[in-house]
């Protein structure tokens, strides 16, 4: 009742509680889910029986999460109405600044030292405000030309629906995705099992992977309990169903963020130009365009789309409104966090710094009290980076593990990462303020100073793991800052006679010139040659996955046996789909994996085969006897690979082995091992 009281009596805010309701139900209802799976996880309790608790917990669970997803949306309007944001048109020192900024940033190369310059011009611009007396309300005289959607939710319905189409007839396949699904239907096969405490991948059940690093989120879970009771394919769950959802979601939570800093109609625009930048930001494969509605499917696109997001909404709630009582909504979106990701565990902690930098102000006991709270609200991710710090299973240490890129990688290339942060200083220089600073401001400069930090990324790498070094510029919503900035650069354009109000119309100029240059400065992550193919609504797998079921039909029609030893783009998909077959090694992510829990001699011997069969020139010459210790039968290779060139025959053992080539699939050979008897 409380719900439809306030959607009838607040006309102007109906979208608003409408889309705060449906995403905080959607978070408080995954929460839970995770929650669930992670304590099946840790009390060994099999999957079948988590499965029935959990649905027939469903009569209780969605009125739970309808009424406390009624008091956020109460809570969220509430909040809406002590967000005030006073924009300043910077002086034309401030603007010198920018351009000057601007055209250094983009003509150089290293993004070192345009981090260096930007920082200096951050600095700049807090120093020439600090000492400028009348800055504040200054555009309250300024006459500007803004549009007024008297059907805002119309505009919004549209560009979920553009999102939604988007997201289901573009195609952009990633090996990851034979991890992720293998997950789910390992499950689906082994019921009796406690769900992500084993692993199947090398043909047999293989324990120890309670809590194990890569083996915390309960998103591959969620996408097996829907193919379970909805009898609906697991591929068209995993890359149709549930990501038609997210994409949904991603543009609800984009509006939700930036109407804490904008208007309802600016918080349209900015939520447009999101949906925009992020069709377009794909320079390369991992640029935050092509983590979100080309590659939605994997649940680690959504830390990028829902969750960081998310997280500073509730936490910039939790400031305005600081108590044990509203700490839910933050503990929520950090358990949906790593219920998304186990890279979330260390996203989680850098995401809430940002929220306590917010929390500060003049009273030292409010801010320590601020801090508190939120840093109470991790109680439930410490649980977790405790386990892998004095418990975990791994076999090696986690700052080994992973792939190591800068953290400007997630920027695009150089021209793209300069004008994001180019962006972000005209978003900070248009909201800083001398007396009062509010938030987003604060977001901005933390962003750049930890966030976007090259040292510091490659700091956090060091003590966490190799992949944070680049995806540590997750803990921020880069994308919705500038996103923001444009908007409010953009519709600042004041009107006619523009030689009246020349700083408006410099900086309206400035950020549309910028959105233009973004839109034109590099490969559109929808488009062909980022590897992407438009088309009717289907499964994102890779052409590898159907090759590596022809090669499977082969091997069964010549009843070959053994354990395979493939290259790596086969043997990424054989545990899919053709489980319980022994392999040396499976392709891809996967050694990264079994590196944390397989005993280090195994892995290294397995590793000298897979690594040997997935070289320039495939040599197992010198690995007969590891072949024999595995039982190899049959190998799978490229086939430009001469036979002669596998086993040399003059090289000691050889003629206790030898190699008979089956038939050609794709580009891909099949031959026989035999073994002599002695």
């Amino acid at each position: 009742m409380i719900f439809f009281k306030k959607w009838y009596s607040h006309k102007n805010e109906r979208l608003e509680l409408t889309v705060s309701f449906i995403v905080s139900a959607a978070c408080i209802l995954f929460s839970l889910w995770t929650i669930s799976v992670q304590m099946s996880s840790f009390l060994h309790i099999p999957w079948m029986i988590l499965c029935k608790t959990f649905t027939l917990s469903l009569t209780v669970f969605i009125p739970l999460s309808v009424v406390c997803a009624v008091k956020f949306s109460s809570h969220y309007l509430d909040f809406l109405k002590t967000t005030s944001q006073n924009i300043t048109i910077p002086n034309f020192r401030i603007i010198s600044i920018i351009i000057f900024a601007s055209i250094m940033t983009l003509a150089l190369e290293d993004y070192k030292i345009k981090f260096s310059l930007i920082m200096l011009s951050f600095l700049s611009i807090i120093i020439i405000k600090s000492n400028t007396k009348q800055d504040i309300g200054q555009t309250r005289a300024i006459p500007t030309a803004q549009v007024a959607y008297k059907h805002g939710y119309l505009l919004f319905i549209l560009l979920v629906f553009i999102s939604v189409i988007i997201n289901m007839v573009t195609y952009r396949s990633d090996f990851d995705d034979s991890h992720f699904i293998q997950l789910a239907s390992q499950t689906l096969l082994h019921p009796e099992l406690a769900p992500l405490t084993f692993d199947t991948t090398l043909g047999f059940v293989y324990d120890h992977f309670r809590f194990a690093p890569y083996r915390i989120a309960s998103y591959e879970m969620l996408i097996a309990l829907i193919s379970y009771y909805s009898k609906i394919n697991l591929f068209d769950v995993y890359y149709l169903v549930v990501p038609a959802i997210t994409s949904a979601l991603t543009l609800g939570v984009a509006f939700l963020f930036s109407r804490v800093f904008l208007n309802t109609n600016k918080a349209l625009l900015a939520t447009a130009l999101f949906l925009i930048i992020m069709l377009a930001w794909g320079d390369v494969h991992v640029a935050y365009g092509n983590r979100v509605f080309v590659r939605l499917f994997q649940g680690k696109g959504l830390l990028i789309a829902l969750t960081t997001p998310i997280t500073i909404i509730a936490g910039l709630m939790l400031i305005k409104k600081p108590g044990l009582a509203n700490i839910l909504p933050l503990l929520i979106a950090q358990i949906v966090t790593i219920g998304v990701s186990s890279s979330g565990l260390v996203l989680t902690v850098f995401t809430s710094a940002l929220i306590m930098f917010c929390a500060i102000n003049n009273n030292i006991i409010s801010t320590i009290k601020r801090c508190a709270y939120i840093g109470l609200s991790l109680i439930y991710p410490a649980f977790f980076v405790l386990w892998l710090k004095l418990f975990n299973p791994s076999i090696v240490s986690l700052e080994q593990v992973g792939t190591y890129l800068p953290v400007n990688s997630s920027l695009g290339l150089s021209f793209r990462a300069s004008l994001t942060l180019i962006i972000l200083l005209i978003g900070f220089a248009l909201t800083y303020q001398r007396l009062k600073v509010s938030s987003y401001p604060i977001l901005v400069f933390t962003t750049i100073l930890f966030i976007l930090n090259p040292w510091f990324a490659d700091l956090v790498a060091d003590f966490s793991s190799r992949n944070m070094s680049w995806r540590l510029g997750w803990a921020a919503p880069v994308p919705l800052l500038i996103s923001i900035g444009l908007a409010m650069a953009i519709t600042h354009f004041p009107k006619p006679p523009f030689v009246d109000h020349k700083p408006a119309f410099a900086i309206s100029t400035v950020g549309l010139i910028l959105f233009i240059m973004f839109l034109c400065g590099g490969r559109w992550a929808i488009s062909p040659t980022n590897n992407v193919v438009w088309g009717k609504p289907s499964i994102k797998v890779s052409p590898e996955y159907y090759t590596t079921i022809k090669i499977v039909n082969e091997i069964t029609k010549a009843k070959l046996a053994g354990t395979i030893l493939s290259a790596s783009p086969i043997a990424a998909w054989i545990p899919l789909i053709k489980p319980n077959t022994g392999i040396v090694m499976p392709g891809h992510t996967y050694p990264v994996m079994l590196q944390t829990t397989m005993p280090a001699g195994e892995f290294s011997n397995r590793m000298r085969l897979y690594d040997a069969i997935n070289s320039q020139v495939p040599n197992l010459t010198s690995l007969v006897d590891e072949m024999k210790k595995y039982h190899v039968g049959i190998l799978i290779i490229n086939a430009a690979t001469r036979p002669g060139d596998i086993l040399k025959s003059s090289a000691p053992g050889s003629n206790e082995i030898s190699i008979i080539f089956i038939s050609t699939i794709n580009e891909y050979s099949i031959y026989q091992v035999k073994y002599e008897k002695r």
